[in-house]
């Protein structure tokens, strides 16, 4: 079973974006996608660590430190 964060393609690097999460499995065929409570602006998205980039400045380490955890425990909470 494979977990990934992934930002919608039409979202614009002047507002925030709706993280979604996709959950995979190929033994079973399923592939599912769905929409999070977490919102990030993309212009500080690092897809390869699937949260903020390590050198984003503008936003507080405590907001950065929070969405990191809450997506690698989104992640964790959804492999069997």
């Amino acid at each position: 079973m494979n977990v990934t964060a992934f930002l919608r393609q039409t979202a614009t690097a002047k507002k925030k974006a709706t993280i979604y999460i996709r959950v995979r499995d190929n033994d079973t065929k399923t592939d599912i996608k769905a929409a999070t409570e977490l919102s990030i602006n993309p212009a500080y998205w690092d897809a390869d660590r699937q949260g903020y980039k390590s050198r984003v400045t503008m936003v507080r380490d405590e907001e950065r430190r929070i969405l990191n955890l809450s997506l690698i425990h989104i992640s964790e909470t959804t492999r069997p």
